[in-house]
């Protein structure tokens, strides 16, 4: 693993982070999961963070997230989640359909 350096620091903070889906349904097709790892690949660019391995299921998504200092672990949450859930809504309008029947 390679440190990251700044002016007065070495680094190397990552978080492995899991998004799932409401009450685990089985939603999610491999075009979703191409999206949605693009989406969350230009979201970290922004961040100046690193998005270091994406793997997904129909139910769930794994992401390990390489990221500054200076950025909150909550933050990042936050960021990526109503991003990616924002656009995937608006992308794939099935997704929008209501978890009971």
């Amino acid at each position: 693993m390679k440190y990251k350096k700044s002016a007065h620091s070495s680094y190397l903070i990552q978080a492995h982070i899991i998004f799932v889906t409401k009450y685990r349904e089985r939603k999610f097709t491999s075009e979703m999961l191409y999206k949605m790892n693009f989406i969350i690949k230009r979201e970290c660019l922004k961040l100046k963070s690193e998005l270091v391995e994406f793997n997904g299921e129909s139910d769930h998504v794994h992401m390990i997230i390489s990221y500054l200092p200076s950025i909150s672990i909550s933050r990042l949450v936050n960021v990526l989640k109503s991003i990616t859930g924002r656009e995937m809504k608006l992308w794939f309008p099935q997704l929008n359909q209501v978890a009971w029947r």
